[in-house]
């Protein structure tokens, strides 16, 4: 069997690509590692904090109270009835209570993985800054307190880095 010199040049380059892929993999396997890991994490098994009737979406949209176009919702807002219990989706820290302005009463965790959960809207914290709670430990009871047009959970997600992402990306795969 005669080989062509186009077909020593492949083989030469395809031995030449594995060589430098290997080099390269060695030479940042920490940094994959670390890529890898945060995949892992975003892949957590997130619990819903409710279940209940995912009623606005995140994004832009016509504020309900106001009817002014364009508004950014940062978060998904659930149907839900007044005292329903709020669970905590994922382990973490108690990192704020606020209470009065648009959102009403509110709660913010930090989670483990470097993600903050934001609840709003609520009848009563109950829970204190500082907290710790573990998945599916109740945070609050649901309500309809700050700007709100009725019973709901404004729920908020925040990555590590301080952006907004949308909860129904991870917590809520499917409209419930």
């Amino acid at each position: 069997m005669k080989i062509s010199r186009k077909q020593i040049y492949w083989g030469i380059g395809i031995t030449a690509g594995l060589v430098t892929l290997g080099i390269f993999v060695h030479k940042h396997r920490k940094r994959i590692r670390e890529v890898a890991e945060e995949a892992a994490e975003k892949a957590q098994n997130w619990l819903r904090p409710v279940l209940g009737k995912i009623t606005s979406k995140f994004g832009f949209r016509t504020d309900p109270k106001t009817g002014a176009a364009n508004v950014f919702h940062n978060g998904i807002d659930l149907a839900i009835p007044i005292g329903t219990q709020i669970k905590s989706p994922m382990p973490g820290i108690v990192d704020a209570i606020t209470t009065g302005g648009i959102g009403g009463n509110q709660v913010i965790i930090k989670h483990n993985n470097g993600y903050k959960t934001g609840y709003s809207h609520l009848t009563k914290a109950l829970v204190k800054k500082g907290d710790k709670v573990k998945q599916g430990d109740v945070i609050a009871l649901s309500g309809n307190t700050g700007k709100s047009t009725g019973p709901h959970l404004h729920l908020t997600l925040t990555d590590p880095s301080g952006a907004k992402v949308d909860p129904q990306k991870m917590i809520y795969s499917e409209v419930v």
